[in-house]
């Protein structure tokens, strides 16, 4: 049975214990509406920590009124949210960087959904329907395993709508909270606040709208704040800066956010650099051609080069900071030679490049923080297995304390899950124990399991997702004496990794190979079983090699 006030306890002790690793974040926005002119399995996920997806957003029922459900199926009719999209780039950016945070984004600015404000404010103003938005928030976000919410409210104004606000976070960092001592996971909240916030005379350099639009007690509610340092007026006195990328245009932003709230822990805060707006032209959030395809012209001097980068970088470490916001991954130059996995100068001049390297070298890499609270099940691994007569779901757990049972779920979708079967635990144990179901699914391809405590707590697995036994995947010979080649054919991604394990479960190796191409393994291997685990895109697939 678990003791409420030692898991408070444990939590609070969590958060004292890992406040240094709010340091050294890269933080990516991906703009759903930009899906469609990106190729988003050449972004360079393994040079950032964290992934924003912009943007979900409540539903518009007419007239900027909502119910507080969110257009989480076939996107809004602004193209701000399409969940096909949402689950493709997740799952290639998990495939290059398996420690990659994903957070899901409400809001933006209302330019292209002119009602948004209003239909935010209605909902945090009413009740049920904030109770609604919330748990739908949350719903979607154990569902996809994501680890947070991101708020961009652009921008509350007036009295009561700071209240709302406010009053938007309180409530889900209840459900945030609660999510986090249930499922043993480290969730957080953030959001994205204009560079302007400050008492200080003038406010010039920001548009008025951007300027002390939250409620002090906010910072008190979220984890971490996207300070949007580029959104700055430029030209004119005392804002005489050449660019909407100026170095000093950082400076006075976070400056005046610090003179503000002079508690607020520097480590909390990230600064915003944008990669469009190089020079003295009109604000365009949409990009700059030049920066989206080429940044060789920007690289090393002026705009949002290289150079740039680095000084922003060495201003966020030596202020104690906590990293670095990008808006947006889309334009930044992702056409390098080798796809995804290539570097800088002279092949590629990507800026995101420039910022992982220049924050590796000078400042050290971020750590992700520990779970909150012990686990009743330590999950060590989760497999399914499908043929055309049935589908067989496996575990391993490392450990277990005061479990009762699991129950597999299946999903066609990876959404919405369906209770397949009940499997009895072992109940306490400290050692590996391996459970196995097997039964008819048909359609679904989605699975979890469920593990219930004996106080009736619940916790999930991880969701694997497989295929039928027909995709074209080939692993010939198989028996084998020398060597295999595993190709995978026929698939809309480029790349594939591969994970070769031996039957302890134990991985032998781990690699990223072009599609479509023939891969040699296995000279080196002794006699024996072997288990090769293939993962494309959001597809999962498991075969057994026998080597002579």
């Amino acid at each position: 049975m678990k003791n409420s006030i030692l898991r408070a306890f444990l939590l609070i002790a969590f958060v004292v214990a890992t406040f240094a690793g709010f340091s050294q974040r890269i933080i990516g926005y991906f703009p759903n509406y930009n899906y469609g002119i990106s190729n988003y399995t050449t972004i360079q996920y393994g040079n950032m920590t964290h992934l924003y997806y912009f943007s979900m957003n409540p539903r518009d029922l007419g007239g900027g009124t909502s119910d507080g459900t969110l257009w989480n199926t076939t996107g809004d009719p602004f193209a701000w949210f399409n969940v096909t999209n949402f689950d493709n780039v997740v799952a290639r950016a998990r495939l290059v960087n398996p420690n990659i945070k994903i957070f899901i984004v409400t809001g933006g600015a209302p330019g292209g959904d002119g009602t948004l404000n209003t239909r935010l404010y209605s909902i945090a103003t009413t009740p049920s329907k904030l109770n609604t938005f919330c748990n739908s928030l949350c719903t979607f976000i154990k569902n996809k395993n994501i680890d947070g919410w991101d708020l961009d409210w652009e921008f509350p104004s007036g009295a009561a709508q700071l209240n709302a606000h406010e009053a938007m976070l309180a409530k889900m960092r209840q459900k945030i909270d609660s999510m986090k001592l249930a499922d043993c996971k480290y969730y957080e909240i953030t959001i994205a606040v204009g560079g302007g916030y400050t008492d200080v005379i003038p406010k010039a350099c920001w548009n008025p709208a951007h300027t002390d639009y939250i409620n002090a007690n906010v910072m008190n509610i979220v984890d971490f704040i996207n300070v949007m340092t580029y959104d700055g007026n430029i030209g004119a006195a005392p804002c005489s800066f050449s660019s909407h990328q100026h170095y000093n245009l950082v400076v006075k932003a976070m400056g005046d956010w610090t003179a503000d709230f002079p508690t607020w822990p520097k480590s909390k805060m990230g600064i915003g650099v944008g990669f469009y707006d190089n020079s003295f032209v009109a604000f365009n959030s949409i990009g700059n051609v030049n920066t989206r395809y080429n940044n060789a012209t920007y690289w090393p001097t002026g705009g949002s080069g290289c150079t740039n980068m680095q000084s922003k970088i060495d201003f966020a470490r030596t202020q104690g900071y906590g990293g670095l916001i990008i808006w947006e991954l889309t334009q930044d130059n992702n056409n390098c030679p080798g796809g995804s996995t290539a570097g800088g100068p002279p092949g590629c001049y990507s800026l995101l490049y420039c910022i992982k390297n220049h924050i590796s070298t000078t400042w050290g890499n971020w750590s992700a923080p520990a779970p909150p609270c012990t686990l009743p099940v330590i999950w060590e691994k989760i497999e399914a297995e499908k043929t055309k007569s049935a589908t067989s779901v496996s575990w391993i757990t490392a450990s277990e304390k005061d479990n009762s049972y699991f129950i597999v779920e299946g999903s066609a979708d990876g959404t919405y899950f369906t209770t397949l079967g009940k499997v009895s635990s072992k109940g306490n144990s400290t050692e590996a124990t391996t459970y196995n179901w097997t039964g008819s699914t048909r359609d679904l391809i989605f699975f979890r399991v469920a593990q219930f405590d004996l106080d009736g707590s619940l916790h999930f697995s991880q969701t694997v997702k497989v295929t039928t036994d027909d995709i074209d995947l080939n692993i010939f010979p198989n028996p084998f004496n020398d060597e295999f080649e595993i190709k995978l054919n026929n698939s809309s991604e480029d790349f594939v990794k591969v994970v070769l394990e031996n039957s302890s479960g134990q991985i032998i190796s781990e690699e990223i190979f072009s599609n479509n191409s023939t891969v040699k393994i296995g000279k080196a291997l002794k006699s024996g079983l072997y288990v090769i685990k293939v993962t494309c895109g959001d597809e999962f697939f498991i075969r057994k090699i026998i080597k002579y």
